[in-house]
């Protein structure tokens, strides 16, 4: 996709403000036809810059009330035709992971980022060295039940967001892990984005 959603909108009210032009010529008012392509300048001007700025982390226009709340500025934000993903947070500020059971130490802290999608599911991306030891948290994690089921096996992803779960399979020392993720642009900010962050997970030998 070579735009976004605020980029759309502008070149429909452009659309729009063309047809104004276009019905303005058939009168006498020529103020309204200079009204009207002032207009289409402006609107083609933002959308032009809106446009080339959507390959930047944050594009100049966003959306900033979603869903009954305002949206912080995001790390990364990136729209394609059937989602928007955005990745905030602090990546140097440990805290405390979600989804553990009670039996984990209360003091286990993470550095993590958050990936939402449509401002609705909601993933993170956990940072990685390479190093497996300091997130034997996982381990408590109720979700990863599965890998006390099966262990050293092959271990199949659908939807690994994040990644969570493909370090998870890593801490598990399982023989393999096939990650599949149909949204291009999740891929992009995980692996490369935000690659030396979350340690590169397309890179491992086991993935």
């Amino acid at each position: 996709e070579i735009s976004d959603g605020p980029s759309a909108v502008l070149v429909v009210a452009l659309l729009a403000s063309l047809g104004s032009v276009l019905f303005a010529s058939g009168g006498s008012c020529r103020r309204l036809q200079r009204m009207g392509l002032l207009s289409c300048f402006v609107l083609a001007a933002f959308a032009a810059v809106n446009t080339s700025m959507a390959a930047k982390p944050v594009p100049l226009f966003r959306l900033m009330w979603v869903k009954g709340a305002v949206e912080s500025r995001p790390l990364y934000e990136k729209w394609n035709s059937f989602s928007r993903i955005r990745v905030s947070g602090d990546p140097n500020m440990p805290r405390k992971p979600w989804g553990l059971s009670s039996s984990c130490p209360s003091e286990v802290k993470a550095r993590e980022l958050d990936l939402s999608i449509d401002a609705g599911a909601d993933t993170v991306l956990t940072f990685f060295d390479g190093k497996t030891q300091p997130l034997e948290y996982l381990k408590c994690g109720i979700t990863n039940l599965a890998h006390y089921l099966r262990q050293d096996s092959s271990v199949l992803v659908i939807g690994p967001g994040g990644g969570r779960d493909v370090l998870s399979a890593l801490v598990f020392n399982q023989k393999s892990v096939l990650a599949v993720e149909m949204n291009q642009d999740i891929l992009h900010a995980v692996n490369r984005t935000f690659g030396d962050f979350t340690g590169h997970l397309d890179a491992n030998p086991k993935v």
